[in-house]
């Protein structure tokens, strides 16, 4: 049995956004692996000598989910192919809203609402500030992605 290479035709953002792709591909007699990049991120992969027909079809098969997003680019070196980052402010805001909660159980309502209205107020704050995107090419990180 002789390995061949496999090459990325396309990424994306979860593995279900995949799936249509990937019937597409085998339904034309290509063999497609999908491989895990991070912890939702996936990529299409094809053997070399597959991918230009890959290509077109994958180019009469539309991304629908990327279609309404603009491409994002690093600020840095202009590198498009951006990681999301861990969303540490909505871990943040979870952990103000348990901790509201609990005051709330406990009998400190005013208390409880005080804390739940300063967790939003330092949300709204701190979500534009915190970097979301981080470059796989420099690995610079930021917050607001550069359409192109």
């Amino acid at each position: 049995m002789i390995l061949e290479r496999l090459v990325v035709v396309r990424r994306y953002l979860y593995r279900q956004l995949a799936a249509g792709d990937e019937e597409l591909l085998s339904r034309d007699g290509i063999a497609a692996y999908l491989k895990r990049i991070n912890s939702q991120e996936v990529e299409l992969r094809v053997t070399e000598r597959d991918a230009a027909r890959a290509q077109r079809l994958l180019e009469s098969s539309p991304q629908l989910v990327e279609e309404w997003r603009d491409p994002i680019e690093c600020p840095n070196c202009r590198s498009a192919d951006p990681a999301p980052r861990p969303p540490y402010v909505l871990m943040g805001a979870a952990i103000g809203f348990i901790f509201s909660a609990v005051l709330i159980a406990r009998g400190y309502s005013a208390d409880g609402a005080a804390v739940a209205l300063l967790t939003v107020a330092v949300g709204f704050v701190l979500w534009p500030r915190v970097a979301r995107w981080q470059c796989r090419a420099c690995g610079a990180t930021y917050a607001t992605p550069r359409a192109r």
